[in-house]
């Protein structure tokens, strides 16, 4: 019975004394791994702690590197760019010399418009009616300007312009008028005149910047 025991277990015992021999022959990697195991252990904050200051020292050193590089690039850069600004201011100023000049009395004015708007855009009443200084400031011709410019902006408004005749219309009117207010004062009077309420977030916003006097 013992023989059959030990037969049954020698192979076991054989497979064992085996891997102490291999075990044993790996003892000193063994060992290593094991210190460096045991010494990362006990010394992995102070390391981590280290690594988070090289990497602290690194993005500093980058970051001035960058900074420096930035710097030097403007300063190479800033004579040219102060050669392309007083190029610019150059050539806005010659074309303020040379910008045709429109007379006086081609303007659609905010004075004039007032007057048209004071006698409702009747031309008769504002033949009976108005005075001599206002009949002086509003010609016969200034009058049909303004008349013909409300009319076409109704129109647009209407949508009865095309598409070209209303970039004309819109060119005619700052080629024409003062200001951007003398614009504005157009549109207030063309939907006052003729009745009609803007609806578009233009006219809205106009309304609120601008809004309507009773008396308008």
């Amino acid at each position: 019975m013992f023989s059959l025991l030990h037969k049954s277990t020698q192979p076991i015992l054989s497979i064992l004394s085996q891997a102490i021999r291999l075990l044993d022959s790996f003892r000193p990697a063994l060992l290593v791994v094991g210190g460096f195991v045991m010494w990362y252990w006990l010394t992995a904050g102070r390391l981590m702690e280290l690594l988070r200051r090289v990497v602290k020292v690194l993005l500093a050193v980058l970051a001035l590197g960058v900074l420096a590089v930035a710097v030097a690039l403007a300063v190479l850069a800033l004579p040219y760019l102060l050669a392309l600004l007083l190029r610019r201011v150059a050539i806005r100023a010659a074309v303020r010399r040379n910008a045709p000049r429109i007379p006086d009395c081609s303007l659609l004015t905010v004075k004039r418009l007032a007057v048209y708007n004071q006698y409702h855009g009747s031309m008769d009443f504002f033949l009976r009616q108005g005075g001599a200084d206002e009949q002086a400031l509003l010609s016969d011709e200034q009058w049909a300007l303004i008349k013909r410019y409300l009319d076409d902006l109704r129109r647009m408004q209407q949508g009865l312009l095309s598409a070209a005749c209303a970039e004309r219309l819109e060119a005619d009117l700052f080629r024409d008028c003062a200001t951007v207010t003398t614009v504005i004062q157009l549109r207030r009077m063309s939907r006052v005149n003729y009745g009609l309420e803007g609806s578009g977030l233009l006219d809205r916003i106009l309304l609120w910047l601008f809004p309507l006097k009773p008396s308008e």
